[in-house]
């Protein structure tokens, strides 16, 4: 049974397509078969020249709620057309959908119920991948249990998929999104801005809170056409190779700063009941920025190992390793790599 202060709330459907018919029928049936149905279906298209469109028209023929179809009139691409479909949504609260996955049915229901909490800004689920039209055993995400997420209290540049989103309306309306930080994803290639997930992650993570689910419901398909797909799972090893990289850590120092002084306009812009979230995650983000630059040394392969100790013992008295989900101190992992791999040296025998 819904909480009966919740009752009141809208749930928008944000769908941006391009060239999805191969699945987007399949989709648009387990909408319809939800336990609670959205009030409407916004669909952007970036310019499909398949039958997506057709499909979705005939859909709307006979769905059990509005539908309603904008065609893009160029190019935005997958954030800025999911980002566009939200803008348009009337709904207190939206999910955004892939055009190629399968919602289960009750998905709409349980995730709703969490925003009885007037704080809840975001709510993300587990999810079931699905390759080959088999469900496989990987969950992702994978939440091992029901987590309500603080504000300030966790990674603001944590990234989870949009079609295991729901967000509150109004946090994406109170903040513009113009002009928002650098993706994570794209800090070794031309640089992008935030995709709409991590973006939605962003803002809600520094103000409010987040509640993530443990149940599955989507089944998230893998297939060629896969934007961001679910990734190859690595062993520690690969993982430690792939982080074990000055340049890295260098441009997560600048993503931070970059973070930073986006929160730092914005906050003059904010109402007062944000401003001092957006003031706190302003300071993470700097002090977070310090570490990355000075952990960059330590995997530089230009200096010797002195200039690397010096960094590593710099990061130990600032209590750089000391525990922190909030990721703006590296935490107790970080050292133990670091002491046994960067020091050392030892990174360089990833080749």
């Amino acid at each position: 049974m819904l909480e009966k202060s919740n009752l009141r709330l809208t749930v928008s459907i944000a769908l941006a397509t391009y060239n999805g018919e191969k699945y987007i029928r399949e989709q648009l049936d387990s909408i319809a078969a939800q336990t609670l149905l959205p009030c409407e279906l916004v669909v952007t298209d970036d310019g499909s020249s398949d039958e997506t469109l057709s499909l979705i028209e005939e859909f709307a023929t006979s769905a059990p709620f509005d539908v309603r179809i904008y065609r893009n009139e160029s190019n935005l691409g997958f954030a800025d057309n999911f980002l566009k479909a939200a803008g348009l949504c009337e709904g207190e609260l939206i999910a955004f959908c892939d055009q190629d996955d399968k919602w289960v049915e009750s998905k709409l229901e349980l995730c709703h119920r969490e925003f009885a909490d007037e704080e809840v800004m975001l709510c993300v689920h587990s999810s079931v991948v699905w390759t080959n039209e088999t469900a496989s055993d990987r969950r992702w995400p994978d939440f091992k249990r029901r987590l309500v997420i603080s504000s300030n209290t966790s990674d603001p540049l944590t990234v989870y998929p949009g079609f295991s989103m729901v967000i509150r309306s109004s946090i994406l309306k109170r903040i513009t999104h113009a002009a928002r930080p650098t993706n994570i994803h794209s800090l070794s290639q031309a640089r992008h801005p935030m995709s709409h997930d991590q973006w939605a992650w962003f803002v809600s993570s520094i103000f409010g809170k987040i509640a993530c689910l443990p149940e599955c419901l989507a089944f998230y398909r893998q297939h060629a056409q896969n934007v961001y797909g679910a990734g190859r799972e690595r062993n520690v090893l690969q993982k430690l190779r792939l982080t074990m990289n000055s340049r890295n850590y260098c441009a997560l120092s600048e993503l931070s700063a970059e973070c930073a002084l986006f929160l730092e306009d914005l906050t003059k812009q904010l109402p007062d009941e944000f401003r001092r979230a957006s003031i706190i995650s302003e300071r993470k983000f700097r002090q977070r920025s310090q570490l990355q630059k000075i952990r960059s040394v330590i995997y530089d392969e230009a200096v010797g190992f002195d200039a690397r100790l010096v960094s590593f013992i710099k990061i130990l008295l600032s209590g750089g390793y000391l525990p922190d989900p909030s990721r703006t101190r590296l935490g107790p992992r970080a050292i133990v790599k670091d002491l046994l791999f960067g020091v050392p040296g030892l990174y360089r025998l990833k080749r």
